[in-house]
């Protein structure tokens, strides 16, 4: 008989328990898994996490290579679904249109002047407890755009003090510009000490 596989317009997400939905988004983060790291993972018996991976595969949403689980594509359609319902009604991605915005418009003259002068990584600038989920959501649903930005805001670094001369830069370019005498953007003069 043959696996019944879903379509994301026919399923209804919400079904799934929180323990197939933590062993789908095991499987995507790790690029794969065995039972045995599932289970460690999920801190769950292999034969309790059995009859939730059986049906998983019986809905199309993994397969089984040798001993690996694997995402198949409705699993990763499925895992999309979620994932972007979930951080939408979370309030994680506060800067959704901000990014989906440079992304279409990436070589807009007024997306280039926010660049990194040193590395070209867009600023996303929020605030900390975001970033990882930004990062993720960049990464899972823009993977082409995963090393293209830089969450935190950028720096006005003086390349000349004495002709206030300044670039915008990320925090880890800022770092090694000061850290390298021969980087092209290290200062040309020292800082004007104010005198009182």
């Amino acid at each position: 008989m043959a696996e019944a596989t879903i379509t994301t317009t026919s399923f209804n997400p919400a079904k799934l328990s929180k323990t197939s939905l933590e062993i789908i988004s095991f499987i995507y983060e790790n690029g794969g898994a065995t039972t045995t790291e599932i289970a460690n993972k999920i801190g769950k018996p292999k034969n309790y996490l059995t009859r939730y991976i059986y049906n998983l595969k019986r809905l199309g949403l993994i397969s089984k290579i040798l001993k690996t689980w694997t995402l198949t594509k409705s699993g990763m359609s499925v895992l999309e679904l979620i994932s972007k319902e979930k951080l939408k009604r979370n309030h994680l991605i506060p800067n959704e249109e901000e990014v989906e915005y440079i992304i279409n418009n990436f070589n807009n003259p007024e997306v280039e002047r926010v660049k990194c002068a040193v590395c070209g990584k867009v600023p996303l600038g929020v605030v900390k407890p975001t970033l990882s989920m930004l990062e993720k959501y960049i990464k899972f649903f823009y993977p082409e755009y995963a090393d293209k930005f830089v969450t935190a805001n950028l720096i006005k670094h003086h390349v000349s003090y004495k002709d206030n001369e300044t670039v915008l830069v990320c925090s880890k370019c800022h770092q090694e510009i000061h850290h390298n005498k021969n980087n092209p953007f290290y200062p040309r003069d020292q800082r004007v000490k104010e005198t009182n």
